[in-house]
């Protein structure tokens, strides 16, 4: 879909709103009424401190939409928490969802916000392909079960597992990111250090702790959820991610680049460096 062909606004009234509700339910398939963001908490968040934007085509369709609420460290620092940035299906992978996000920056910036924090599921390849190494955020966080089980479909049942994506909207790395700036960088997947590595494709590898070298790598499968029937190697995943980024981010080291190679076999791995290397 091309960039013309999408109209990102301000959520305006209840009809938008509702818009926002249905695009949840068709989204992530929530029967569960507390899976869901409510009406009540779209509205205020959008009146008082976030933004809730709309996308839709040129003749009114809704396609997504992205829900960011303000939110305050304990040393007071203010940010957006993004709660949600849904896409409807049929329009997923077409640039809105990139559209949502660079809309949901300039706001950010406009109401004087320096970060913008989201979760998602490190076993997702592409959404850690477009959360990292094309928005440019970084990862120190890894919380275990953040939301408990939820009654989409999309999770199996499994724990919501998730890492936290801090997006230093006004960082150099992410102006270079967004702007195509960005140096190329030519990885040789074989040479890096693997703090994960996967050998035989239908095991789960046990990470290597305690090493030092930078950067590290922790490779992931390239598709590992799609039905029930992978439920169980999913949590073991789960599992030796929870392991392994609490042990290296406890260690001070950070994600920063995620990279996925297409040929001549499809592998996806995160990058992860010091934290006195990250270069926001």
């Amino acid at each position: 879909m091309r960039q013309n062909d999408i109209h990102i606004r301000h959520a305006g009234n209840l009809d938008d709103i509702g818009a926002c509700m249905t695009l949840q339910k068709e989204v992530w398939g929530f029967t569960e009424p507390q899976d869901m963001a409510p009406p009540p908490l779209l509205v205020l968040g959008n009146r008082y401190g976030g933004s809730v934007l709309i996308a839709e085509s040129f003749d009114g369709m809704p396609l997504g939409f992205s829900y960011a609420f303000l939110a305050r460290e304990s040393d007071g620092e203010l940010f957006w928490w993004s709660h949600m940035t849904a896409v409807a299906p049929g329009y997923q992978n077409q640039q809105v969802g990139f559209e949502l996000k660079l809309a949901q920056r300039n706001a950010a910036i406009d109401a004087g916000i320096g970060r913008i924090c989201w979760t998602f599921d490190p076993l997702q390849t592409l959404n850690a392909h477009f959360n990292i190494h094309k928005l440019g955020t970084i990862c120190r966080t890894y919380e275990d079960n953040i939301y408990g089980r939820s009654s989409s479909p999309l999770h199996h049942g499994l724990p919501t597992d998730r890492l936290l994506a801090e997006w230093h909207v006004n960082a150099p790395s992410v102006v270079e990111r967004l702007g195509g700036e960005a140096p190329v960088v030519l990885w040789d997947c074989d040479g890096l250090t693997h703090a994960v590595r996967i050998g035989d494709p239908d095991q789960v590898p046990a990470p290597r702790l305690g090493l030092e070298e930078a950067p590290l790598a922790v490779e992931i499968p390239c598709e590992v959820r799609g039905s029930e029937v992978h439920s169980e190697r999913t949590g073991r995943w789960q599992r030796t991610l929870r392991e392994t980024f609490h042990h290296y981010f406890d260690r001070g080291y950070v994600v920063t680049d995620f990279v996925r190679l297409l040929v001549p076999d499809p592998r996806a791995f995160y990058v992860l460096r010091p934290d006195s290397e990250k270069r926001i």
